[in-house]
């Protein structure tokens, strides 16, 4: 059995069925026979450092349900939950999953830091996703972003991988993997090895 966990970033308000993480869950049940959920939460730009930690747990909550009901979880996390998906597996100590999926990533890029150099045989199929106009991460590569705990993997890419990477680049903005003409793209592909 196969489950999707879709996880939003920043500025996105639970239970809104337009997020894409509503969409994924939908296109999912509809577009194959495996199970999909959302993992949602809502913060600011400048309340981000906030309940990370909380974010976090939430989401590792949900993962243990399905992992020790013995589903193969694949994670797709967008920007800010992308640093909530790694907090939630490093708390869990890299339990095996199937797929991660990074898109327009906003944490850190160095593998030695973000910890992803120590999941080498846990997460059988790593993506990471780079919007090449990606004004979103542009922001978070200054002081300020910095200062906010904000990284750039999903505009540098993987540094210091010691780990096979699948990177995906394409000239989108920060949030347009998901828009209209680009979700059924974007969720085949998360899809694919299901």
């Amino acid at each position: 059995m196969q489950v999707f966990l879709f996880i939003n970033g920043i500025l996105t308000r639970p239970g809104e069925s337009k997020n894409w993480t509503a969409r994924a869950v939908t296109w999912t049940h509809i577009n194959t026979p495996h199970k999909a959920e959302k993992i949602e939460y809502f913060t600011t730009v400048l309340q981000r450092p906030l309940n990370n930690a909380a974010r976090a747990e939430k989401l590792a909550t949900t993962l243990d349900y399905y992992l020790k009901a013995g589903f193969e979880v694949t994670i797709a996390a967008h920007s800010n939950g992308a640093d909530v998906a790694l907090d939630a597996l490093k708390s869990r100590a890299w339990p095996k999953i199937k797929a991660l999926h990074l898109i327009s990533a906003a944490n850190e890029a160095d593998f030695n830091k973000n910890g992803l150099n120590q999941s080498l045989d846990r997460i059988a199929d790593l993506n990471v996703w780079i919007a090449e106009n990606d004004w979103a991460l542009a922001l978070a590569n200054t002081l300020p972003g910095k200062l906010l705990g904000y990284g750039t993997l999903g505009r540098r890419g993987p540094i210091n991988a010691r780990r096979p990477v699948n990177v995906r680049r394409a000239a989108f903005g920060h949030g347009d993997w998901f828009a209209a003409d680009q979700l059924d793209h974007t969720l085949q592909f998360i899809t694919r090895s299901a």
